[in-house]
């Protein structure tokens, strides 16, 4: 019976405790090199990313077309795996779960000091952003910054970064069907004639004769053409 007892107590005392947590891995930890808020050493290579998954949109997020950026910060390990992931900065509609998610599951080469490797707390960003909500963006910054603001400038770098936005993603993306009408406007109010007349006339090649008929279209082109620009860019403009 005695020895039943004992070895009951044995079993029980090599059982481990429920209040008993497994020790964290953190930017606290002495034995961890914390280059998210602090400069990281001489000698010191980062962790570099080998695997992992995609952060994915959820459908509340995207029903409710949110974009931004979740902030996790986590530590890589001697073997490269991620432990104590948390978010610093998040986003609603699940998308701070996600980006935890996306985190923990990643693999890395772990960081070498002198050589040898360590553990480093880090921090990443997880960027959420869907291409149509951000053109969608661009377009009214840039009727805004023309038609409101009186600022044509702007306005032609908000289309400079709808134009690329679409070279980027020709299958994904569209623009606007009075684009190349708005480029032409805001570059003549900025002072650029040529640009302006060119993409007046690649707006009427693309509109065809609906948007030919527009008196601001006609009128726009009239103005230019009455600054020396005529057949020679109106050609320029068809070869291409």
């Amino acid at each position: 019976m005695k020895l039943t007892a004992i070895l009951a107590l044995l079993l029980l005392l090599a059982l481990p405790s429920e209040a008993q947590e497994p020790p964290k891995i953190g930017p606290d930890d002495p034995d961890v090199t914390n280059i998210a808020t602090a400069t990281a050493p001489e000698g010191l290579v980062r962790p570099v990313r080998i695997s992992g998954p995609k952060a994915r949109y959820t459908k509340e997020a995207r029903k409710a077309k949110l974009q931004g950026t979740v902030v996790v910060g986590y530590t890589v390990t001697k073997r490269g795996r991620v432990t104590d992931a948390e978010v610093l900065r998040g986003l609603e509609h699940g998308l701070s779960k996600v980006a935890l998610r996306t985190m923990k599951a990643a693999r890395y080469q772990p960081a070498t000091l002198d050589g040898e490797p360590v553990a480093v707390y880090m921090a990443a960003s997880v960027k959420f952003s869907m291409p149509e909500v951000q053109m969608e963006d661009w377009w009214t910054k840039a009727k805004a910054s023309l038609l409101e603001d009186e600022s044509p400038a702007d306005a032609l770098e908000q289309l400079r970064l709808m134009a690329e936005e679409k070279s980027k993603r020709p299958n994904s993306v569209e623009l606007p069907g009075e684009y190349w009408y708005l480029v032409a406007l805001a570059s003549y109010q900025d002072g650029l004639h040529k640009q302006a007349y060119e993409s007046a006339v690649r707006y009427l090649l693309e509109r065809g004769s609906n948007a030919e008929r527009r008196p601001e279209t006609q009128a726009l082109l009239k103005e230019l053409e009455g600054l020396g620009l005529g057949e020679e860019s109106r050609t320029s403009s068809n070869r291409r």
